[in-house]
C-alpha cells in the first residue's frame, strides 16, 4: 500500500515526519486527575438520580398514607353520624313513649275531672273573638251547664258590652264539649276530640320512630 501526503518542506522542522499527528502525552497525575472529575461526576449523577427517586418514592408513599388516613377518617366519620342518628332516634323513641304513657294515663283523668274548667276555657276564648257579634247562643251538655250553674258562673260576664248569651242544653253533647252559635256562623270544642288527636299524633311519632330505628339496625355496615 502505497501512501500519498504532501509535504511542505520549507515549514517543516527538520525532525523526521512520521506522517501522522502527534498525540497527547498525559502525566500520571494528569491520568489520576480526569479519573477522580470522572468519578466525582459519576457520584453526582447517581446521586442525585438516587435522591431524586427517593423523594418520589417518598413522596409517593406520603400520598399513599394521606389517602389511608383519609379513606378510615370518613369510615369513623359515617359510623359516628350512623351512631348519633341512633341514637337520637332511641331518644325521640323513649320521649315518645314516655308522653304517649302519660297521656293515655291522665287524659281520662283530665276528660272526667277538667271537662267543665276546658269547656269555660274555650268559651273564654271564643268570646275574646266575637266581641262584634250581638248575641250568640251557647250549647253545652247538661251534666257541665249544671257544674257551671252549681259554681255560680255565669257566662254573660264574659260577653262583650251589649253582646246577649243564651244558654241550650244539648242532649247530644259530652261534657267538656261547647258550641257557640251566631248569626253567621259557629265554632266547636271537643276535650274529647282533643285528647284523641293528641294521642293519635303521639301514636304516629312512636311508630316513626320506631321504624327509624329498625330502619338502622337493617341499614349494611
Amino acid at each position: 500500500m502505497i501512501e500519498l501526503f504532501q509535504r511542505n518542506f520549507d515549514t517543516e522542522s527538520a525532525e523526521p515526519y512520521s506522517g501522522h499527528a502527534p498525540r497527547a502525552i498525559f502525566s500520571q497525575a494528569d491520568v489520576d486527575k480526569m479519573l477522580a472529575e470522572a468519578c466525582e461526576s459519576a457520584f453526582q449523577a447517581g446521586h442525585r438520580q438516587g435522591f431524586e427517586q427517593g423523594l418520589a418514592d417518598v413522596e409517593r408513599a406520603a400520598q399513599d398514607d394521606l389517602h389511608a388516613t383519609v379513606k378510615s377518617i370518613a369510615a369513623q366519620v359515617v359510623e359516628l353520624v350512623h351512631q348519633v342518628g341512633r341514637h337520637q332516634a332511641h331518644l325521640e323513641e323513649q320521649a315518645t313513649d314516655f308522653a304517649l304513657a302519660a297521656a293515655e294515663r291522665i287524659f281520662p283523668n283530665i276528660q272526667q275531672n277538667m271537662a267543665k274548667d276546658c269547656a269555660l276555657q274555650s268559651l273564654q276564648t271564643a268570646f275574646a273573638k266575637l266581641k262584634g257579634v250581638a248575641a250568640l247562643e251557647v250549647h253545652l251538655s247538661p251534666a257541665t251547664q249544671q257544674k257551671l250553674a252549681a259554681e255560680g258562673i255565669d257566662l254573660a260576664v264574659y260577653a262583650g258590652v251589649g253582646q246577649s248569651v243564651t244558654l241550650v242544653a244539648d242532649q247530644a253533647m259530652q261534657a267538656g264539649e261547647t258550641r257557640v252559635v251566631w248569626q253567621d256562623g259557629w265554632a266547636s270544642y271537643s276535650l274529647e276530640k282533643t285528647c284523641a288527636e293528641i294521642l293519635r299524633i303521639l301514636r304516629a311519632a312512636r311508630k316513626s320512630a320506631g321504624s327509624a330505628i329498625e330502619d338502622e339496625n337493617h341499614e349494611p355496615r
